[in-house]
Protein backbone atom coordinates (compact mmCIF):
# COMPACT_ATOMS: atom_id res chain seq x y z
CA UNK A 1 0.00 0.00 0.00
CA UNK A 2 1.52 3.25 -1.07
CA UNK A 3 1.84 6.37 1.39
CA UNK A 4 -0.96 8.88 1.43
CA UNK A 5 -0.01 12.65 0.31
CA UNK A 6 0.85 15.24 2.93
CA UNK A 7 -2.01 17.29 3.57
CA UNK A 8 0.49 20.13 1.73
CA UNK A 9 -0.09 18.20 -1.20
CA UNK A 10 -3.09 17.35 -1.67
CA UNK A 11 -4.58 19.55 -3.69
CA UNK A 12 -1.57 19.06 -6.36
CA UNK A 13 -2.61 17.82 -9.47
CA UNK A 14 0.60 15.53 -9.63
CA UNK A 15 2.39 12.98 -8.13
CA UNK A 16 4.74 15.50 -5.27
CA UNK A 17 7.64 13.69 -6.46
CA UNK A 18 7.66 13.96 -9.58
CA UNK A 19 5.78 17.55 -10.47
CA UNK A 20 7.95 20.74 -9.38
CA UNK A 21 6.82 24.58 -8.39
CA UNK A 22 8.58 27.58 -9.75
CA UNK A 23 7.96 30.99 -7.90
CA UNK A 24 7.23 33.09 -11.29
CA UNK A 25 7.60 36.71 -10.85
CA UNK A 26 4.58 36.99 -13.09
CA UNK A 27 2.30 34.70 -12.20
CA UNK A 28 3.43 33.73 -8.71
CA UNK A 29 3.74 29.69 -8.07
CA UNK A 30 3.21 27.81 -11.02
CA UNK A 31 3.51 23.55 -10.91
CA UNK A 32 4.28 22.16 -13.79
CA UNK A 33 3.50 18.27 -14.86
CA UNK A 34 6.20 15.79 -14.76
CA UNK A 35 6.26 15.10 -18.16
CA UNK A 36 7.27 19.23 -18.36
CA UNK A 37 9.47 19.07 -15.60
CA UNK A 38 11.65 16.33 -17.33
CA UNK A 39 11.61 18.28 -20.88
CA UNK A 40 13.14 21.50 -18.91
CA UNK A 41 15.90 18.98 -16.91
CA UNK A 42 17.69 18.77 -20.69
CA UNK A 43 20.27 21.11 -22.00
CA UNK A 44 18.49 21.64 -24.93
CA UNK A 45 15.85 23.78 -22.62
CA UNK A 46 18.12 25.08 -20.38
CA UNK A 47 19.80 26.69 -23.34
CA UNK A 48 17.11 29.16 -23.00
CA UNK A 49 18.83 30.54 -19.91
CA UNK A 50 21.44 32.02 -21.61
CA UNK A 51 19.37 34.15 -24.69
CA UNK A 52 17.72 37.03 -24.04
CA UNK A 53 13.46 37.10 -24.42
CA UNK A 54 14.34 40.93 -25.98
CA UNK A 55 17.43 40.69 -27.56
CA UNK A 56 19.80 43.97 -27.51
CA UNK A 57 17.04 45.55 -25.58
CA UNK A 58 18.88 45.72 -22.45
CA UNK A 59 21.20 48.21 -23.88
CA UNK A 60 18.58 50.91 -23.62
CA UNK A 61 16.05 49.39 -20.43
CA UNK A 62 18.78 47.89 -17.54
CA UNK A 63 16.07 46.10 -16.87
CA UNK A 64 15.56 43.69 -19.55
CA UNK A 65 17.29 41.07 -18.78
CA UNK A 66 14.87 38.20 -19.00
CA UNK A 67 14.93 35.14 -21.07
CA UNK A 68 13.54 32.42 -23.01
CA UNK A 69 13.96 30.01 -20.02
CA UNK A 70 11.19 31.47 -17.78
CA UNK A 71 9.04 33.06 -20.92
CA UNK A 72 8.42 29.53 -21.72
CA UNK A 73 7.81 28.34 -18.54
CA UNK A 74 5.05 31.40 -18.16
CA UNK A 75 3.64 30.34 -21.79
CA UNK A 76 3.35 26.46 -20.74
CA UNK A 77 1.32 27.75 -17.67
CA UNK A 78 -1.17 29.78 -19.31
CA UNK A 79 -1.34 27.53 -21.72
CA UNK A 80 -2.90 24.88 -19.20
CA UNK A 81 -5.17 27.61 -17.29
CA UNK A 82 -6.89 28.19 -20.92
CA UNK A 83 -7.65 24.86 -21.86
CA UNK A 84 -8.57 23.57 -18.20
CA UNK A 85 -10.79 26.85 -18.13
CA UNK A 86 -12.37 25.84 -21.53
CA UNK A 87 -13.10 22.36 -20.74
CA UNK A 88 -14.94 23.61 -17.51
CA UNK A 89 -16.93 25.83 -19.45
CA UNK A 90 -17.58 23.00 -22.02
CA UNK A 91 -19.48 20.82 -19.45
CA UNK A 92 -21.32 23.65 -17.57
CA UNK A 93 -22.47 25.88 -20.33
CA UNK A 94 -22.65 24.29 -23.92
CA UNK A 95 -22.06 20.01 -23.28
CA UNK A 96 -24.62 19.95 -26.57
CA UNK A 97 -21.22 20.54 -28.35
CA UNK A 98 -20.82 16.95 -26.95
CA UNK A 99 -16.96 18.58 -27.00
CA UNK A 100 -14.36 15.88 -24.60
CA UNK A 101 -10.86 17.57 -23.98
CA UNK A 102 -8.94 14.27 -22.38
CA UNK A 103 -6.42 14.91 -20.00
CA UNK A 104 -3.55 14.14 -22.78
CA UNK A 105 -4.88 17.07 -24.72
CA UNK A 106 -4.22 19.52 -21.94
CA UNK A 107 -0.66 17.59 -21.63
CA UNK A 108 0.21 18.28 -25.08
CA UNK A 109 -1.12 21.99 -25.28
CA UNK A 110 1.47 22.71 -22.10
CA UNK A 111 4.08 21.31 -23.50
CA UNK A 112 3.81 22.77 -27.25
CA UNK A 113 3.79 25.81 -24.97
CA UNK A 114 6.67 25.06 -23.02
CA UNK A 115 8.39 24.06 -26.20
CA UNK A 116 7.58 26.75 -29.09
CA UNK A 117 10.85 28.92 -28.66
CA UNK A 118 13.70 26.64 -28.03
CA UNK A 119 14.41 27.20 -31.59
CA UNK A 120 15.31 30.76 -31.08
CA UNK A 121 19.42 31.66 -31.38
CA UNK A 122 21.04 34.08 -30.15
CA UNK A 123 19.61 36.93 -29.40
CA UNK A 124 16.12 35.78 -30.17
CA UNK A 125 14.73 37.86 -33.44
CA UNK A 126 17.67 39.09 -34.02
CA UNK A 127 18.99 35.93 -34.91
CA UNK A 128 16.10 34.65 -37.58
CA UNK A 129 15.01 37.72 -38.83
CA UNK A 130 18.19 40.01 -39.46
CA UNK A 131 21.56 37.92 -39.18
CA UNK A 132 20.11 34.47 -41.55
CA UNK A 133 18.18 36.47 -44.14
CA UNK A 134 21.91 38.24 -44.30
CA UNK A 135 24.34 35.20 -44.81
CA UNK A 136 21.63 32.54 -46.08
CA UNK A 137 19.36 34.48 -48.49
CA UNK A 138 17.55 31.73 -49.69
CA UNK A 139 16.90 29.57 -46.60
CA UNK A 140 12.97 29.23 -45.51
CA UNK A 141 14.41 28.74 -41.66
CA UNK A 142 12.50 29.88 -39.25
CA UNK A 143 12.93 29.54 -35.58
CA UNK A 144 9.61 27.98 -35.14
CA UNK A 145 10.60 25.04 -37.59
CA UNK A 146 13.81 24.86 -35.36
CA UNK A 147 11.75 24.60 -31.77
CA UNK A 148 9.97 21.80 -33.50
CA UNK A 149 13.00 20.22 -34.38
CA UNK A 150 15.04 20.62 -31.28
CA UNK A 151 11.60 19.05 -29.07
CA UNK A 152 11.73 16.31 -31.85
CA UNK A 153 15.40 15.63 -30.18
CA UNK A 154 15.03 15.94 -26.54
CA UNK A 155 12.08 13.03 -27.21
CA UNK A 156 14.65 11.02 -28.69
CA UNK A 157 17.61 11.52 -26.35
CA UNK A 158 15.66 10.99 -23.14
CA UNK A 159 14.21 7.46 -22.38
CA UNK A 160 12.87 8.48 -19.23
CA UNK A 161 10.81 10.92 -20.52
CA UNK A 162 9.05 8.97 -22.89
CA UNK A 163 8.63 6.32 -19.84
CA UNK A 164 7.01 8.96 -17.71
CA UNK A 165 4.44 10.42 -20.96
CA UNK A 166 3.73 6.72 -21.15
CA UNK A 167 2.10 6.69 -17.70
CA UNK A 168 -0.02 9.79 -18.77
CA UNK A 169 -1.09 7.94 -21.97
CA UNK A 170 0.86 9.86 -23.82
CA UNK A 171 3.07 8.74 -27.07
CA UNK A 172 6.20 10.72 -27.96
CA UNK A 173 7.71 8.66 -30.28
CA UNK A 174 8.51 9.47 -34.15
CA UNK A 175 5.24 9.57 -36.38
CA UNK A 176 3.13 9.19 -33.30
CA UNK A 177 -0.12 10.90 -33.41
CA UNK A 178 0.69 12.72 -30.25
CA UNK A 179 3.51 13.97 -31.17
CA UNK A 180 2.34 15.84 -34.63
CA UNK A 181 -0.52 17.25 -32.51
CA UNK A 182 2.09 18.61 -30.05
CA UNK A 183 4.07 20.01 -33.65
CA UNK A 184 0.73 20.97 -35.08
CA UNK A 185 -0.04 23.41 -31.81
CA UNK A 186 3.38 25.09 -31.98
CA UNK A 187 2.52 25.96 -35.57
CA UNK A 188 -0.60 27.06 -35.27
CA UNK A 189 -2.02 24.36 -37.58
CA UNK A 190 -2.50 20.94 -38.24
CA UNK A 191 0.53 19.39 -39.28
CA UNK A 192 0.68 17.01 -42.39
CA UNK A 193 0.76 13.62 -40.24
CA UNK A 194 -1.71 14.03 -37.40
CA UNK A 195 -4.84 12.36 -37.42
CA UNK A 196 -7.17 10.57 -34.85
CA UNK A 197 -8.37 14.27 -33.13
CA UNK A 198 -11.86 15.19 -34.23
CA UNK A 199 -12.25 18.50 -36.35
CA UNK A 200 -14.57 19.55 -33.51
CA UNK A 201 -10.76 20.55 -31.82
CA UNK A 202 -9.37 22.50 -34.02
CA UNK A 203 -9.53 25.49 -31.55
CA UNK A 204 -6.78 23.74 -29.70
CA UNK A 205 -4.61 25.60 -32.36
CA UNK A 206 -5.74 28.82 -31.07
CA UNK A 207 -4.18 28.69 -27.39
CA UNK A 208 -0.40 28.41 -28.66
CA UNK A 209 -0.25 29.89 -31.87
CA UNK A 210 -3.33 31.90 -32.92
CA UNK A 211 -3.14 32.74 -36.83
CA UNK A 212 -6.91 32.94 -36.85
CA UNK A 213 -6.72 36.72 -35.02
CA UNK A 214 -2.86 36.73 -32.81
CA UNK A 215 -4.61 36.48 -29.44
CA UNK A 216 -2.59 33.52 -27.84
CA UNK A 217 -0.70 32.85 -24.72
CA UNK A 218 2.69 33.50 -25.93
CA UNK A 219 1.34 36.79 -26.38
CA UNK A 220 -0.07 37.24 -23.00
CA UNK A 221 2.58 35.91 -21.35
CA UNK A 222 5.45 38.17 -23.22
CA UNK A 223 3.50 41.11 -23.28
CA UNK A 224 2.69 40.94 -19.25
CA UNK A 225 6.09 39.91 -18.75
CA UNK A 226 7.99 42.36 -20.96
CA UNK A 227 6.19 45.22 -19.79
CA UNK A 228 6.73 44.10 -16.20
CA UNK A 229 11.33 43.99 -16.86
CA UNK A 230 11.03 47.03 -18.93
CA UNK A 231 9.01 48.78 -15.91
CA UNK A 232 6.50 49.78 -18.11
CA UNK A 233 2.18 49.52 -17.18
CA UNK A 234 -0.54 47.77 -19.42
CA UNK A 235 -4.55 47.63 -19.03
CA UNK A 236 -4.37 44.41 -20.61
CA UNK A 237 -5.97 41.52 -17.56
CA UNK A 238 -4.93 38.22 -18.61
CA UNK A 239 -6.68 36.36 -15.73
CA UNK A 240 -9.99 37.85 -16.87
CA UNK A 241 -9.50 37.11 -20.37
CA UNK A 242 -8.81 33.59 -19.47
CA UNK A 243 -11.80 33.17 -17.22
CA UNK A 244 -14.25 34.85 -19.64
CA UNK A 245 -12.92 32.61 -22.47
CA UNK A 246 -15.51 30.21 -23.87
CA UNK A 247 -15.45 27.49 -26.66
CA UNK A 248 -18.33 28.93 -29.07
CA UNK A 249 -20.31 27.34 -32.47
CA UNK A 250 -19.72 29.91 -35.48
CA UNK A 251 -20.80 29.47 -38.58
CA UNK A 252 -18.10 29.00 -41.42
CA UNK A 253 -16.06 31.39 -42.76
CA UNK A 254 -16.64 30.18 -46.24
CA UNK A 255 -19.73 28.06 -46.29
CA UNK A 256 -22.80 29.19 -44.15
CA UNK A 257 -24.21 25.38 -43.70
CA UNK A 258 -21.02 24.75 -41.51
CA UNK A 259 -19.98 25.28 -38.58
CA UNK A 260 -16.65 25.73 -36.65
CA UNK A 261 -15.34 26.26 -33.33
CA UNK A 262 -13.84 29.05 -32.08
CA UNK A 263 -12.29 30.73 -28.67
CA UNK A 264 -14.14 33.62 -28.22
CA UNK A 265 -14.69 36.15 -25.45
CA UNK A 266 -17.75 38.09 -24.20
CA UNK A 267 -18.90 41.09 -25.71
CA UNK A 268 -18.34 43.24 -22.87
CA UNK A 269 -14.53 42.19 -23.13
CA UNK A 270 -13.83 44.09 -26.33
CA UNK A 271 -12.14 47.11 -24.70
CA UNK A 272 -10.21 44.38 -22.85
CA UNK A 273 -9.14 42.30 -25.73
CA UNK A 274 -8.10 45.89 -27.24
CA UNK A 275 -6.48 46.88 -25.10
CA UNK A 276 -3.51 43.88 -25.78
CA UNK A 277 -3.79 44.87 -28.62
CA UNK A 278 -2.66 48.34 -27.87
CA UNK A 279 -0.03 46.98 -25.63
CA UNK A 280 1.27 45.58 -28.51
CA UNK A 281 1.47 48.50 -30.51
CA UNK A 282 3.30 50.34 -27.34
CA UNK A 283 5.79 47.61 -27.11
CA UNK A 284 7.04 47.64 -30.27
CA UNK A 285 7.05 51.53 -30.12
CA UNK A 286 8.89 52.57 -26.87
CA UNK A 287 10.82 49.23 -26.52
CA UNK A 288 11.11 46.62 -29.26
CA UNK A 289 11.50 49.03 -32.39
CA UNK A 290 13.27 51.90 -30.09
CA UNK A 291 15.79 53.95 -32.46
CA UNK A 292 18.72 52.86 -30.08
CA UNK A 293 17.47 49.25 -29.61
CA UNK A 294 17.50 48.90 -33.62
CA UNK A 295 20.70 50.75 -33.21
CA UNK A 296 22.49 48.09 -31.01
CA UNK A 297 20.87 45.28 -33.09
CA UNK A 298 22.38 46.56 -36.19
CA UNK A 299 25.35 46.46 -34.68
CA UNK A 300 25.15 42.88 -33.25
CA UNK A 301 23.96 41.69 -36.67
CA UNK A 302 27.03 43.40 -38.63
CA UNK A 303 29.68 41.95 -36.26
CA UNK A 304 28.10 38.14 -36.70
CA UNK A 305 28.18 38.71 -40.24
CA UNK A 306 31.54 39.61 -40.23
CA UNK A 307 32.78 37.00 -38.11
CA UNK A 308 30.39 34.42 -39.22
CA UNK A 309 33.16 31.96 -41.04
CA UNK A 310 35.52 32.44 -37.77
CA UNK A 311 32.35 30.98 -35.74
CA UNK A 312 33.10 27.59 -36.05
CA UNK A 313 31.23 25.01 -34.29
CA UNK A 314 32.43 21.53 -35.49
CA UNK A 315 33.95 22.38 -38.95
CA UNK A 316 30.43 24.38 -39.48
CA UNK A 317 29.71 28.48 -39.20
CA UNK A 318 27.52 29.79 -37.11
CA UNK A 319 24.84 30.00 -39.79
CA UNK A 320 25.39 26.47 -40.87
CA UNK A 321 24.30 25.44 -37.46
CA UNK A 322 20.80 26.01 -37.91
CA UNK A 323 21.33 22.78 -39.73
CA UNK A 324 22.49 20.57 -37.11
CA UNK A 325 20.68 20.74 -33.69
CA UNK A 326 23.73 19.08 -31.92
CA UNK A 327 25.66 21.91 -32.81
CA UNK A 328 22.53 24.55 -32.85
CA UNK A 329 22.38 24.24 -28.45
CA UNK A 330 25.51 25.94 -28.87
CA UNK A 331 24.35 28.61 -30.18
CA UNK A 332 23.44 31.40 -27.40
CA UNK A 333 24.11 35.07 -26.71
CA UNK A 334 27.39 34.16 -25.14
CA UNK A 335 28.68 34.36 -29.12
CA UNK A 336 29.28 38.09 -28.41
CA UNK A 337 31.76 37.12 -26.12
CA UNK A 338 33.48 34.82 -28.20
CA UNK A 339 34.03 37.79 -30.67
CA UNK A 340 35.28 40.24 -28.01
CA UNK A 341 37.96 38.20 -26.18
CA UNK A 342 39.22 35.21 -29.33
CA UNK A 343 42.20 36.96 -30.13
CA UNK A 344 42.94 37.66 -33.87
CA UNK A 345 46.28 35.85 -35.04
CA UNK A 346 46.88 37.06 -38.85
CA UNK A 347 45.98 39.34 -41.04
CA UNK A 348 43.96 37.17 -42.71
CA UNK A 349 41.40 37.60 -39.53
CA UNK A 350 40.47 41.57 -41.41
CA UNK A 351 37.16 40.91 -40.67
CA UNK A 352 36.67 39.69 -37.62
CA UNK A 353 39.01 42.32 -36.29
CA UNK A 354 36.39 44.93 -37.41
CA UNK A 355 33.62 42.46 -35.84
CA UNK A 356 35.80 43.07 -32.33
CA UNK A 357 35.69 46.80 -32.71
CA UNK A 358 32.17 46.82 -33.41
CA UNK A 359 31.42 45.38 -30.37
CA UNK A 360 33.82 46.85 -28.70
CA UNK A 361 32.14 50.11 -29.94
CA UNK A 362 28.75 48.85 -28.12
CA UNK A 363 30.11 48.08 -25.00
CA UNK A 364 31.99 51.75 -25.08
CA UNK A 365 28.28 53.17 -26.17
CA UNK A 366 29.53 54.20 -29.51
CA UNK A 367 26.15 53.62 -31.31
CA UNK A 368 25.23 53.89 -34.76
CA UNK A 369 23.41 57.11 -34.96
CA UNK A 370 19.99 57.42 -36.23
CA UNK A 371 20.31 60.47 -38.18
CA UNK A 372 16.70 60.50 -39.78
CA UNK A 373 13.40 58.95 -39.36
CA UNK A 374 10.59 60.18 -41.88
CA UNK A 375 6.94 59.08 -41.87
CA UNK A 376 6.02 57.20 -45.16
CA UNK A 377 2.37 57.28 -46.52
CA UNK A 378 1.31 54.13 -48.07
CA UNK A 379 0.60 54.10 -51.39
CA UNK A 380 -0.45 51.81 -54.41
CA UNK A 381 1.85 53.13 -57.24
CA UNK A 382 5.01 51.44 -58.81
CA UNK A 383 4.14 48.16 -58.19
CA UNK A 384 6.42 47.66 -61.92
CA UNK A 385 9.43 48.46 -60.35
CA UNK A 386 11.93 45.66 -59.88
CA UNK A 387 12.75 45.02 -55.94
CA UNK A 388 16.25 43.58 -56.78
CA UNK A 389 17.23 46.54 -59.17
CA UNK A 390 16.44 48.68 -56.19
CA UNK A 391 17.90 46.14 -53.82
CA UNK A 392 21.46 46.00 -56.00
CA UNK A 393 21.46 50.19 -56.42
CA UNK A 394 20.70 50.54 -52.48
CA UNK A 395 23.57 48.12 -51.25
CA UNK A 396 26.14 50.07 -53.67
CA UNK A 397 24.84 53.46 -51.60
CA UNK A 398 24.47 51.90 -48.64
CA UNK A 399 28.51 50.68 -48.42
CA UNK A 400 29.64 53.90 -50.15
CA UNK A 401 27.77 56.38 -47.38
CA UNK A 402 28.81 53.42 -44.35
CA UNK A 403 24.56 53.96 -43.73
CA UNK A 404 21.84 51.33 -42.93
CA UNK A 405 18.50 52.40 -44.33
CA UNK A 406 15.68 50.40 -41.85
CA UNK A 407 12.17 50.38 -42.70
CA UNK A 408 10.01 50.31 -39.25
CA UNK A 409 6.54 49.48 -39.25
CA UNK A 410 4.09 50.18 -36.12
CA UNK A 411 0.65 48.15 -35.99
CA UNK A 412 -1.86 46.45 -33.90
CA UNK A 413 -0.89 42.92 -35.58
CA UNK A 414 -3.06 42.60 -38.14
CA UNK A 415 -1.79 45.75 -40.64
CA UNK A 416 -3.71 48.30 -41.79
CA UNK A 417 -6.78 46.61 -40.59
CA UNK A 418 -8.99 46.61 -37.84
CA UNK A 419 -7.59 43.59 -35.37
CA UNK A 420 -10.82 43.62 -33.81
CA UNK A 421 -12.47 42.40 -37.10
CA UNK A 422 -11.04 38.72 -36.70
CA UNK A 423 -11.95 38.02 -32.72
CA UNK A 424 -14.51 36.13 -32.34
CA UNK A 425 -17.25 36.58 -29.64
CA UNK A 426 -20.62 35.53 -27.76
CA UNK A 427 -23.12 36.66 -26.10
CA UNK A 428 -24.88 34.30 -23.93
CA UNK A 429 -24.09 31.16 -24.89
CA UNK A 430 -23.99 31.49 -28.92
CA UNK A 431 -21.85 34.20 -30.98
CA UNK A 432 -22.68 37.41 -31.17
CA UNK A 433 -20.94 40.50 -33.44
CA UNK A 434 -20.22 43.76 -32.19
CA UNK A 435 -22.29 46.55 -32.78
CA UNK A 436 -20.77 48.44 -35.92
CA UNK A 437 -23.37 51.26 -36.36
CA UNK A 438 -21.75 52.16 -32.65
CA UNK A 439 -18.47 51.24 -32.18
CA UNK A 440 -16.48 52.06 -29.46
CA UNK A 441 -13.73 54.79 -30.22
CA UNK A 442 -10.99 53.70 -31.95
CA UNK A 443 -7.39 54.75 -33.59
CA UNK A 444 -8.38 56.01 -37.16
CA UNK A 445 -5.28 54.25 -38.35
CA UNK A 446 -3.84 51.26 -37.59
CA UNK A 447 -0.73 50.95 -38.73
CA UNK A 448 2.23 53.57 -40.07
CA UNK A 449 5.84 53.02 -41.75
CA UNK A 450 8.70 54.64 -40.88
CA UNK A 451 12.27 54.56 -42.38
CA UNK A 452 14.90 55.40 -40.76
CA UNK A 453 18.86 56.33 -41.37
CA UNK A 454 21.41 55.20 -39.20
CA UNK A 455 24.83 56.47 -39.91
CA UNK A 456 27.45 53.72 -39.29
CA UNK A 457 30.81 56.12 -38.71
CA UNK A 458 30.81 59.03 -36.15
CA UNK A 459 31.89 60.98 -39.53
CA UNK A 460 30.53 64.93 -38.61
CA UNK A 461 31.10 65.83 -42.17
CA UNK A 462 30.42 63.06 -44.35
CA UNK A 463 26.74 62.67 -42.16
CA UNK A 464 26.12 66.12 -43.20
CA UNK A 465 26.15 65.65 -46.59
CA UNK A 466 23.99 62.56 -46.23
CA UNK A 467 21.14 64.13 -44.38
CA UNK A 468 21.28 67.14 -46.78
CA UNK A 469 20.78 64.23 -49.57
CA UNK A 470 18.10 62.83 -47.37
CA UNK A 471 16.46 65.41 -47.01
CA UNK A 472 16.05 66.44 -50.80
CA UNK A 473 14.95 62.61 -51.80
CA UNK A 474 12.32 62.85 -48.82
CA UNK A 475 11.02 66.18 -50.34
CA UNK A 476 10.95 64.55 -53.94
CA UNK A 477 9.09 61.42 -52.56
CA UNK A 478 6.56 64.13 -50.14
CA UNK A 479 6.09 66.44 -53.03
CA UNK A 480 5.31 63.63 -55.73
CA UNK A 481 7.66 64.54 -58.14
CA UNK A 482 10.04 61.29 -58.49
CA UNK A 483 7.82 58.90 -60.14
CA UNK A 484 8.24 59.52 -63.44
CA UNK A 485 11.89 59.30 -62.53
CA UNK A 486 12.41 55.85 -61.09
CA UNK A 487 10.09 54.31 -64.10
CA UNK A 488 12.60 55.95 -66.26
CA UNK A 489 15.02 54.51 -64.45
CA UNK A 490 14.10 51.07 -63.78
CA UNK A 491 11.59 50.02 -65.98
CA UNK A 492 12.17 46.81 -67.87
CA UNK A 493 13.94 46.55 -71.00
CA UNK A 494 10.85 44.85 -72.98
CA UNK A 495 13.83 44.02 -76.05
CA UNK A 496 16.06 42.16 -73.44
CA UNK A 497 14.26 41.73 -70.21
CA UNK A 498 16.63 43.37 -68.68
CA UNK A 499 17.18 46.63 -66.92
CA UNK A 500 17.84 49.98 -68.22
CA UNK A 501 20.84 51.23 -67.42
CA UNK A 502 21.20 54.87 -66.32
CA UNK A 503 23.56 56.98 -63.79
CA UNK A 504 21.36 57.53 -60.54
CA UNK A 505 22.11 59.34 -57.75
CA UNK A 506 21.64 58.77 -54.19
CA UNK A 507 19.44 60.87 -53.77
CA UNK A 508 17.52 58.96 -56.95
CA UNK A 509 18.15 55.27 -54.99
CA UNK A 510 17.03 56.77 -51.84
CA UNK A 511 13.65 57.66 -53.16
CA UNK A 512 12.94 54.47 -54.60
CA UNK A 513 13.42 52.81 -51.08
CA UNK A 514 10.81 55.04 -50.13
CA UNK A 515 8.77 53.88 -52.52
CA UNK A 516 9.54 50.31 -51.88
CA UNK A 517 8.59 50.61 -48.01
CA UNK A 518 5.28 51.94 -48.98
CA UNK A 519 4.62 49.40 -51.04
CA UNK A 520 5.34 46.78 -48.73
Amino acid sequence: MEDEPSTSTKTSKYSRHQSKIFNDPIWGPIELNPVCVKIIDTPEFQRLRFIKQLGGCSFVYPGAVHTRFEHSIGTSYLAGCLVRNLKKKLKKHNPEYNIKIKDKDILCVEIAGLCHDLGHGAFSHLFDQLFIPRIRRDSDWTHEKASVDMMFRIFENNKDLTEIADKEDLKLGPKSNDRNFIEGLIRGKKSAGETGREEKLDFLYEIVANEKNKIDVDKWDYFSRDCHMLGMKHNFQVMRSIMLARVIKHKHSEDDNKYQYHISFPLSEYMNIFDMYHARYTLHRRAYQHPVNKAVELMITDALCKANDKLVYREKTLAETIDDMELYTQVTDGVIDRIRFEEVRDDKDSKFMEAKKIIDRIFKRELYKCGMERRVERTEILKEVPNEAIDKEIKKYQDKWKIHLEPIVFNYGAGIQNPMKNVTFYSGSVEAEPDDEKPPMLPKDFEETYLRMYLKEPDEDGNKAVKELVSKSTRNHRGGRTKEKIQKIYLPNPSNNSIKEKKTTFVEIFTCLLYKVTLG
